[in-house]
């Protein structure tokens, strides 16, 4: 039967004589082509694959374009309500995000079970999961996964810390200051940066790049930047880089899921600024992988507050120490 399953099943409802497919949802390899095909999965309760529920909204805005996915089905297994404190920390952050995209996503989780937005389907009776997940199995398989992804890893040459600082690309300027003297406080300890590229977006703009230029304002080491060459082709403009000239070592990764492993595993710590469903997962992936992290700035008490429910340990500071 073409579906896959992320997480272990909570009883023992799930019979793997049926032939799914289970996952595990730190899987990075199995995770991708789960992301990038078009069969119906069936996600379990745990809070592994709450990173899993948060990644797939975050890629989802990548690749939405293509027909077969668009029409997926994701079908929670809600038992005991054990994702109504996701929902509704989704539901109080949708109003805070500066972008439509951003939002239609989440609109999708939040409102399940409702046409249009039917790509959700939340129930906490297995037998109309069940039911559910076969309907929707009978579909050709279709995969728009690249061929040829690169496996790229950060080499470290010294013994410095290694600070992946988790951001959103564009808009937030609200938060400019901060991000610009969490920048400036990580190149005065002696550590080194990592990001997810401080071109800014479109927009030019935002807490990724002022983390970035107050970094190398006050650092002589390169800022590590890591690309998914879909983003860097199609997003990224050279004049956007232009005030990192010969302080900017750029990696290259095939996908999105991968660009977040290279920078997450090459990382010691995370400090994370203010951002949205992509800046969520990289939290979620990091915690699960046992990284200190650290949440700067008002805006994420919510969500602090959401993964502590789920025994996430992470530290919040509303300014720079």
């Amino acid at each position: 039967m073409n579906i896959y399953t992320i997480g272990k099943s909570p009883s023992e409802e799930l019979d793997y004589t049926k032939g799914w497919c289970n996952i595990n949802p730190l899987d990075d390899n199995k995770i991708d082509d789960v992301i990038y095909s078009n069969l119906p999965i069936i996600v379990y309760p745990n809070k592994n694959c709450l990173n899993f529920l948060i990644s797939y909204l975050a890629e989802w805005r990548l690749i939405n374009s293509y027909e077969p996915i668009r029409k997926r089905k994701i079908i929670v297994y809600n038992q005991e309500s054990f994702f109504d404190p996701l929902l509704k920390c989704l539901s109080h952050y949708r109003a805070k995000l500066p972008d439509e995209k951003n939002k239609e996503a989440i609109n999708w989780f939040i409102y399940p079970n409702t046409k249009p937005l039917d790509i959700f389907y939340i129930s906490s009776n297995m037998k109309e999961i069940e039911s559910i997940a076969e309907k929707y199995s009978k579909e050709e398989y279709f995969s728009i996964k690249p061929e040829n992804t690169k496996k790229s890893v950060i080499q470290k040459h010294d013994e410095k810390k290694y600070i992946f600082v988790p951001a959103s690309a564009f808009g937030w300027t609200i938060y400019d200051e901060l991000a610009f003297k969490l920048g400036e406080n990580i190149a005065n300890r002696g550590y080194r940066f990592i990001n997810g590229g401080p071109d800014g977006g479109k927009l030019c703009n935002g807490p990724m790049r002022q983390s970035a230029l107050g970094y190398i304002k006050k650092s002589q080491e390169l800022l590590i930047a890591v690309y998914s060459e879909l983003v860097f082709k199609n997003y990224v403009k050279e004049e956007q880089l232009e005030p990192f000239k010969n302080q900017i070592d750029i990696i290259y990764c095939g996908t999105e899921s991968e660009r977040k492993c290279v920078m997450i595993n090459g990382a010691d710590e995370v400090y994370v600024l203010p951002g949205a469903i992509g800046t969520w997962a990289e939290v979620t992936h990091s915690l699960l992988l046992n990284k200190k992290v650290k949440l700067y700035g008002d805006y994420w008490k919510d969500f602090r507050e959401c993964l502590e429910y789920y025994s996430f340990d992470v530290e919040w500071y509303k300014c720079i120490d």
